[in-house]
């Protein structure tokens, strides 16, 4: 059986005082996901890196961010 494959699409980084205790949201993910024998494909959307790819990925999970709709980032 083929290794599956999930990117997981990194809006943004948790809050320093968040982060500092409990890591960012790819730890958060790997923490949990191990259980369910998949590679995760870490894209970090928000800093504009280029999308993986999607030729063997069999889905995607999206972190949340604290960035706000109104600040109209670039990504």
């Amino acid at each position: 059986m083929s290794i599956r494959q999930v990117v997981l699409a990194v809006c943004g980084s948790t809050f320093p005082q968040v982060k500092a205790t409990c890591g960012d949201f790819p730890d958060w993910f790997r923490a949990k996901l191990p259980e369910l024998d998949i590679e995760l494909l870490i894209w970090n959307a928000h800093a504009l890196d280029p999308e993986p790819d999607l030729t063997d990925v069999i889905g995607c999970l999206v972190t949340g961010s604290p960035a706000m709709v109104t600040d109209r980032a670039e990504w």
